[in-house]
């Protein structure tokens, strides 16, 4: 039996995915030393595991899950976050974003931020549009479309002092890189801004 196994400190990694794919609740504390095990395909399985059981922390198991040295475990986390009652902050992404140097993950922590609500999406891709390196350029532009594409589709009142900060990041990248965009951003900002 594989929990036998794991207690006896014989690892396996078939042991392991197996329990990560049929948790029960004692299995918490098994599942969470797997999630610094030097293989990420554990990591990953643990991560998933431990998500199955829903653990009050979570959410901060996730957060740190986003700074895994693997874009793979990295991706499990935005997925579950995705799926799970735990919410991803701006805040959440920009400590990731910071310990994250690799350009696959980086793409992939920038394109979850059509996780956030709808203006904190906006706001986050503004801010990295002014900060980020060039290489995350491309994931941020996909993400820019992505937004504009959505940006009817979800409702979301915008009041005015939010309106203004927005406004002037847009203003702020559209003087560091000129493009239409920006135009079409700000008139979807003031369309939703209350006075």
């Amino acid at each position: 039996h594989w929990r036998a196994a794991l207690d006896s400190g014989q690892f396996s990694t078939i042991a392991a995915l197996a329990l990560a794919d049929s948790p029960e609740p004692e299995d918490s504390e098994r599942l969470r030393t797997l999630l610094v095990h030097p293989m990420a395909l554990v990591r990953r399985a643990a991560l998933r595991g431990l998500a199955a059981l829903s653990p009050p922390d979570l959410g901060q198991v996730l957060e740190r899950a986003l700074t895994d040295p693997s874009p793979r475990v990295v991706r499990a986390a935005l997925r579950i976050f995705s799926k799970s009652s735990e919410s991803l902050t701006e805040g959440t992404l920009v400590r990731a974003l910071a310990a994250q140097t690799g350009w696959s993950t980086r793409s992939s922590l920038l394109l979850s931020s059509n996780q956030l609500p709808k203006w904190a999406g906006l706001s986050f891709l503004l801010a990295q549009r002014v900060s980020a390196p060039e290489t995350d350029q491309p994931a941020l532009d996909r993400a820019f479309e992505r937004w504009l594409a959505h940006s009817n589709r979800r409702y979301a009142p915008l009041d005015s002092e939010s309106a203004s900060r927005i406004l002037g990041q847009i203003r702020a990248v559209d003087r560091q890189s000129p493009d239409p965009r920006w135009a079409t951003l700000e008139s979807i900002v003031h369309a939703f801004a209350r006075p």
